[in-house]
């Protein structure tokens, strides 16, 4: 249970992190 709700976070952390270097480029692309 507990293993599993590491990895869904994990999961949504990588998610997340990749979502704000995606934006942050669009950004840095824009100046």
């Amino acid at each position: 249970m507990t293993s599993s709700t590491d990895a869904d976070f994990s999961a949504y952390y990588a998610g997340l992190t990749f979502n704000i270097s995606v934006i942050g480029g669009f950004i840095f692309l824009s100046l």
